[in-house]
C-alpha cells in the first residue's frame, strides 16, 4: 500500500504507487505492458486522456488485468488518479466516465498528473520487468 505520511512529497508518492503496481504485473504480462507504458505518454499527449483512455479499453477487448496489459495501465491510472490522486471527487467510480464527464481544469490537471505518474511506471517497468527476448 502507499505510504501517506505527510512528509512525502507528491512525486514520492507517485513513485511508491507506481513501484507497487509494477510489482504486481504477472509475468506473462510483463514485456507486454513495459512496451505498452513506454509509448503511453506519447499517446496522451498526442489524443489528449480521453482518447488514450478510449484506447486502452478498446484493446483491452473486455478481459480483466491478469489477461490483458491493457487493462491493467488502465486500472493503474485509474486507481492512482481516483484513489490517491484524488482528481475527481471522491464518488467517483470510473476513470473514462470522470475523464469525458468534468471540466477542462479537472481534465487538465487529471492529463498532467497521469504524465507525471507514467513517467515512474516507465522507469519502474524498465527497471523490474523481464523484456522480450529477440
Amino acid at each position: 500500500m502507499t505510504n501517506k505520511s505527510p512528509f512525502l512529497t507528491r512525486d514520492q508518492r507517485r513513485a511508491q504507487h507506481a513501484l507497487s503496481k509494477v510489482r504486481e504485473v504477472p509475468d506473462k504480462l510483463q514485456s507486454d505492458y513495459q512496451t505498452l507504458v513506454k509509448g503511453f505518454s506519447a499517446t496522451i499527449v498526442t489524443n489528449g486522456l480521453g482518447q488514450a483512455c478510449a484506447m486502452l479499453l478498446a484493446k483491452a477487448e473486455n478481459k480483466d488485468a491478469s489477461n490483458s496489459a491493457h487493462r491493467r495501465l488502465y486500472e493503474h491510472l485509474s486507481d492512482w488518479l481516483l484513489t490517491e490522486a484524488k482528481v475527481y471527487p471522491d464518488d467517483t467510480k470510473e476513470l473514462i466516465e470522470a475523464v469525458i464527464g468534468h471540466g477542462q481544469s479537472q481534465y487538465i490537471r487529471a492529463q498532467a498528473e497521469s504524465l507525471a505518474y507514467l513517467d515512474w511506471l516507465k522507469k519502474f517497468a524498465q527497471a523490474y520487468l523481464s523484456k522480450k527476448e529477440d
